[in-house]
């Protein structure tokens, strides 16, 4: 009993589907650019028109005046009896739609159809209706057909004629669906800048559809032909003509530097016919100037101030069409050169030789380096890049310079050296705090040692060594600096001295009086 109340819901399901959900889609004719009627499926010729306009009226139909959900109607054109249809137009009905007892439905669509997506047999058009369950209806097929329309096509469309070819161009017309016995020539316009058979032209005849024409002028005008059929002219055809491309591959040949003047040529130049070099130039004339002499196809470039140029050249031919040539120089010095060091030792010790090399200044412009060095420093001997030089013995200075300066130029090169040891001139004994002390208290002293230095000295690096008698002693980790409590009254003689990594320097000695309390005073006050 189960098995058959099932059975019978599936069935009532079934028939329902079918009574509600089948539609019936028909035309009920195809009005043609609003002035043929073709009805009952019957052929549509465009005949030789390239569009046509079509009103397509159409008829729903479904058995019941049950509700039925949005229903979509398409126009599909069908290019051949393969395909299943490309959508032209459409029209989307809703579920309240429907007239006569909730039944029917009429519609139009319109929509252009162009002679180009047809066939000229075997191509159709009809309209398919579509429910939103997915039921699918379609109309019977309206067959079209359209005339075999003479036509004609050139090619090529296009060409490019590069300034001086003679290469010769061939045209060729292509004619499509002529009449048999139909009479066919060809007007031809080239304006100027051709030859025909070896003579110019402009316009002639032809009952051939195919031509060969040679340039001389550049570029020849565009290449243009009317095709006649028994008398009719049809629309004009035409190729157009363009310059070929410029791109000589030129180069300006020379040193990529100049330290005064330099001359540059063009390489390859000759190998191409009517070439002339229409101007040369520098991106600034206040680092360099640059001329050319046609004469002898050279040209010069003259340094005004150190710096980088691009230099310049344009190069035209008989078309008047240019390419510009350039080519970076550096003119006098680079800037690299000011960023030369000098290295080697930072000391310079009684009784040896030392020596310095100019680092970052090799430049085909520098022909040399001047060398010098300071008055407590002798020169031992030299070269381009290198100096070697040891201590002055009648020259104390402590702080020594050496100099390479570039001939023609305001570029020098310095470094500061330390020359011997340390002498006492410059050294100094001091006493931190300004008042006395007393038994059991400590007094602060400190060394300070202040020659006269070069720019191009580094930071002093000393050490102090102190003679301190008859006293207690506290120690820094700084030398420059001891605690100091004298031992009994009267004067005390300090003495201190520099050093560094030549040895040691000269003493220094101070005087400083010690009174009753154990205070220390410096002797000539602090």
């Amino acid at each position: 009993m189960k098995f058959k109340t099932q059975l019978l819901i599936l069935i009532t399901a079934f028939c329902t589907y079918n009574i509600f959900g089948q539609i019936n889609t028909e035309i009920i004719d195809i009005t043609v650019d609003n002035q043929t009627i073709v009805s009952n499926c019957n052929s549509i010729d465009l005949e030789d028109n390239n569009t046509v306009s079509l009103d397509i009226y159409f008829k729903l139909t479904k058995p019941s005046a049950q509700a039925v959900s949005t229903v979509n109607v398409k126009a599909l054109l069908k290019y051949s009896s393969n395909s299943t249809g490309d959508e032209q137009g459409t029209y989307t009905l809703p579920s309240t739609g429907w007239s006569n007892n909730n039944t029917e439905f009429y519609g139009t669509i319109p929509l252009n159809l162009s002679a180009n997506d047809i066939q000229v047999n075997g191509s159709s058009i009809f309209i398919k209706s579509i429910t939103s369950s997915g039921v699918e209806s379609n109309s019977c097929e309206y067959p079209l057909e359209k005339d075999e329309v003479p036509s004609f096509s050139l090619a090529p469309t296009s060409i490019t004629v590069s300034c001086g070819s003679t290469s010769v161009e061939s045209f060729d017309v292509t004619p499509t669906n002529i009449p048999s016995g139909a009479t066919v020539s060809y007007q031809w316009n080239v304006g100027s800048g051709w030859l025909r058979n070896g003579n110019p032209v402009s316009s002639f005849t032809t009952t051939s559809t195919n031509i060969q024409l040679t340039p001389y002028q550049y570029p020849p005008d565009d290449v243009r032909v009317t095709p006649i059929l028994n008398g009719v002219s049809y629309p004009q055809l035409t190729c157009t003509v363009s310059s070929g491309s410029f791109n000589p591959t030129i180069n300006i040949v020379g040193d990529d530097y100049v330290c005064n003047s330099g001359i540059y040529t063009l390489d390859n130049i000759a190998s191409f016919n009517n070439l002339t070099v229409q101007s040369v130039s520098s991106s600034n004339n206040n680092i360099a100037t640059a001329s050319y002499n046609a004469a002898n196809g050279e040209i010069t470039v003259n340094k005004v101030s150190d710096g980088i140029i691009s230099l310049s050249v344009i190069i035209q031919n008989s078309c008047n069409q240019i390419k510009v040539t350039t080519k970076e120089l550096q003119i006098g010095i680079p800037a690299s050169v000011f960023n030369a060091t000098i290295t080697g030792s930072d000391d310079v010790c009684q009784g040896q030789n030392y020596t310095y090399t100019l680092v970052g200044a090799n430049h085909p412009c520098i022909n040399g380096v001047v060398w010098s060095g300071s008055s407590n420093l002798n020169i031992v001997p030299q070269t381009s890049n290198t100096i070697t030089v040891s201590k002055n013995n009648f020259d104390n200075d402590y702080a020594g310079q050496i100099t390479a300066s570039i001939p023609g130029s305001t570029t020098s090169v310095s470094k500061g050296v330390w020359v011997g040891v340390p002498g006492s001139n410059a050294l100094s004994i001091q006493k931190i705090d300004a008042f006395d002390l007393y038994a059991g208290r400590w007094s602060k002293l400190r060394a300070r040692y202040t020659p006269l230095m070069y720019v191009s000295n580094g930071p002093l690096d000393v050490a102090f060594e102190w003679q301190i008698p008859n006293s207690q002693i506290r120690n820094y980790a700084n030398t420059a600096y001891k605690d100091v409590n004298p031992n009994r009254i009267g004067q005390l003689t300090i003495g201190v001295r520099a050093t560094c990594d030549c040895g040691n320097g000269q003493w220094k000695y101070r005087t400083f009086d010690v009174d009753g309390g154990g205070g220390l005073i410096p002797v000539g006050g602090n």
